[in-house]
C-alpha cells in the first residue's frame, strides 16, 4: 500500500464520491471541493458493493483526470454504466464504496522477481489483450504469487499460464484503499 492520503484526506474522498452519486439520482452535480488532494492527477479505481459483492467498478489505471474529476466519472459510471444490474436510488441504502488510488504502473522485466506480492497491483498486456487487477484479490482470493499472475492472464482472455511465454508485458502499480465502513 501507498500513503499518498492522510485517513481524513481518504475519508473525504470517500464523502465526495457518495454525495456526486446521490446528486446524480436527482440529475444534478456538486462541484469538486477546492482542496489540494482532489487536484492532483493519480489513477483511481472505484468499487460499488452490496452485501459484500460487487455492483459496479470502473476506474483510470493511469493519471489522465484530476482525482476529484477522475473519480466523479469512476462513480458515475460504476452506478449507470455497469454491466451488471445498474443501481436505483432505494440501493443508495445498501452500498458501501471503495475508492482505489494508483500511482503510475511501472514495466516489470521479469514479473516473479520484481513483484512485491501482496502490495503491488498488476497489469498483464499481450496484444489487444489487457487486464489488471488490484492486491486486495490476492486476499479475497487467497491466492499464491503465482495464481495471481494467472488470474491477471485469465482476466485479459488469456490462458493462464500465457506469461511463462515471454512474450506478455506486465506492469506493476501500488495502491492506496479507502472504504466505507
Amino acid at each position: 500500500m501507498i500513503a499518498l492520503y492522510s485517513e481524513k484526506e481518504g475519508q473525504e474522498l470517500l464523502e465526495f464520491a457518495r454525495k456526486f452519486l446521490e446528486e446524480s439520482f436527482k440529475g444534478g452535480k456538486i462541484p469538486v471541493p477546492d482542496k489540494l488532494h482532489f487536484r492532483q492527477s493519480r489513477g483511481v479505481y472505484v468499487f460499488i458493493k452490496e452485501n459484500g459483492k460487487i455492483r459496479g467498478s470502473f476506474g483510470f489505471l493511469k493519471a489522465g483526470y484530476a482525482l476529484g474529476d477522475a473519480i466523479a466519472r469512476a462513480i458515475y459510471n460504476a452506478a449507470f454504466q455497469s454491466v451488471r444490474a445498474p443501481l436505483i436510488e432505494d440501493d443508495l441504502k445498501n452500498i458501501k464504496i471503495e475508492v482505489h488510488v494508483l500511482n503510475d504502473p511501472v514495466k516489470v522485466v521479469d514479473v516473479m522477481k520484481e513483484l512485491d506480492f501482496g502490495n503491488d497491483g498488476l497489469v498483464c498486456r499481450f496484444m489487444t489483450y489487457k487486464s489488471f487487477l488490484l492486491p486486495n484479490i490476492i486476499q479475497e482470493k487467497g491466492l499464491s504469487k503465482i495464481q495471481f499472475i494467472e488470474e491477471a492472464c485469465s482476466s485479459a482472455g488469456l490462458p493462464k499460464d500465457y506469461w511463462q511465454n515471454g512474450k506478455v508485458e506486465f506492469h506493476k502499480f501500488r495502491v492506496q484503499s479507502f472504504r466505507e465502513i
